[in-house]
């Protein structure tokens, strides 16, 4: 059940239909890193989660923020086996930094 929500949660977040729809859907993912039990019970969705990476073009800044943060939350500290959200979003940030593009380079910044 519990893959259920997070799979319709990131569904919410990729579909791009509403600013609203995107933003709730981070909230909620917020509100629920703010517990440490929750963090540990998030981490094994880490691949569905990193699969938002793919659309970040189309993400407004304050949700990229959201995204960014809850990757870097929930991948772990780099002691930890489950890293890899922190990785890709690291990964991603540096991409887009060395781009020519101003547009594309904001992502980044």
């Amino acid at each position: 059940q519990r893959q259920e929500i997070v799979g319709q949660l990131v569904i919410h977040i990729a579909s791009g239909s509403s600013y609203e729809e995107i933003d709730v859907a981070l909230r909620v993912f917020s509100n629920l890193v703010q517990s440490p039990s929750s963090v540990q019970s998030l981490r094994m969705f880490l691949p569905f989660l990193t699969s938002l990476l793919e659309n970040v073009q189309n993400f407004q800044t304050p949700h990229l923020r959201r995204l960014f943060l809850l990757l870097f939350t929930i991948g772990g500290d780099a002691d930890d086996i489950m890293n890899g959200g922190s990785d890709e979003v690291q990964i991603l940030i540096n991409k887009f930094l060395a781009m020519q593009q101003i547009g594309v380079k904001q992502i980044g910044i």
